[in-house]
């Protein structure tokens, strides 16, 4: 997948958590008190990693608790960045595709069978994650 190159500067991104734009390690955990930012960063950096190519599957707890979070806090940097024109937003299938193919989709962990079967428009999924992990149960 192509890359698109963003022009976005530093000072937008938390000083806290900017040492992880470019990290991959394979787990991070993100923590801070409400306000603290860690959802703003992720999302953030959740755009700049699908400019790259990289797709992502969000996941929370609950299906029907993602689109007034994650969701919207990933169209508010999109909004901020003034990057629209990049995207197409399906609010119905939750899912957020970029120019270059790369997508964000979004799945509740309520019903796990239905995550097997999540497949991006190109490629695999690359990144995950799981917003809220503490209400996550694991099976």
């Amino acid at each position: 997948m192509p890359t698109i190159s963003l022009d976005i500067d530093a000072a937008v991104f938390n000083p806290a958590y900017i040492a992880y734009i470019d990290d991959f390690t394979r787990r991070q955990i993100f923590f801070g008190g409400s306000g603290s930012g860690k959802s703003k960063f992720l999302a953030q950096r959740s755009i700049v990693r699908v400019c790259s190519g990289r797709n992502q599957l969000i996941a929370r707890s609950v299906a029907r608790t993602l689109r007034r979070s994650v969701f919207n806090e990933i169209e508010k940097v999109i909004a901020e960045w003034n990057i629209g024109h990049l995207f197409t937003v399906n609010k119905s299938e939750l899912a957020i595709t970029c120019v270059n193919d790369a997508q964000i989709l979004f799945a509740g962990l309520d019903d796990t069978e239905k995550i097997k079967s999540i497949t991006p428009k190109r490629g695999v999924i690359d990144d995950v994650w799981i917003e809220e992990a503490t209400e996550v149960r694991r099976n």
